[in-house]
């Protein structure tokens, strides 16, 4: 037996029944229904005491309709009266239920506490990000354009980089006081 799990059993008592799947019972019914609307939209019926004249058409969309209605209520019925008639006839067992639970080594646990800390450190940083942004402050590494234009603001921003850093913002910036070499002449 694996040292990594425990185990714990129970015991349970559990309900066995059939039960009728309702949505089919429904479709039935629609599709019994939408049969005997074709079968009597071609009956041979005297419409000449009606008001308007329909179409063959319309009388079977209009028959369809109702008798699609008709026909998922009465499926669905049929439907809940089977499931009471079998809820009578349901068992009833007990049974012996075991549960399964791993246990974490202190390295697993201290990956998933360094993994939580930093998403942690993550939101915390999106957040900050967020209210700074609604505050109309820009965000941290935001290029601040200046009355020279935006490349003297990126040149502010990396002195200022460098400054925090602790070098010159051409040592920052990988360029030098002086020029190449080949350029002096």
């Amino acid at each position: 037996m694996d040292d990594n799990r425990d185990r714990m059993t129970d015991e349970l008592e559990v309900e066995v029944r059939r039960s009728p799947k309702y949505s089919m019972f429904i479709i039935m019914g629609v599709l019994v229904g939408f049969i005997a609307a074709g079968i009597l939209s071609v009956l041979p019926v005297d419409t000449s005491d009606l008001t308007a004249d329909y179409s063959q058409g319309a009388v079977l969309g209009i028959l369809m309709m109702l008798l699609g209605i008709v026909g998922a209520a009465l499926g669905g019925f049929v439907a809940l009266v089977i499931d009471r008639r079998n809820l009578k006839k349901a068992r009833r067992y007990t049974v012996q239920a075991e549960y399964v639970a791993r246990r974490r080594t202190a390295a697993q646990k201290a990956e998933a506490e360094q993994k939580a800390e930093a998403e942690r450190k993550a939101a915390a940083e999106r957040a900050a990000a967020e209210d700074a942004q609604v505050a109309g402050a820009p965000s941290a590494g935001a290029v601040q354009p200046t009355a020279a234009g935006p490349a003297a603001g990126a040149a502010d921003t990396a002195a200022e980089a460098a400054r925090q850093a602790g070098t010159t913002s051409a040592e920052a910036t990988g360029t030098s006081g002086t020029p190449p070499e080949e350029l002096r002449s």
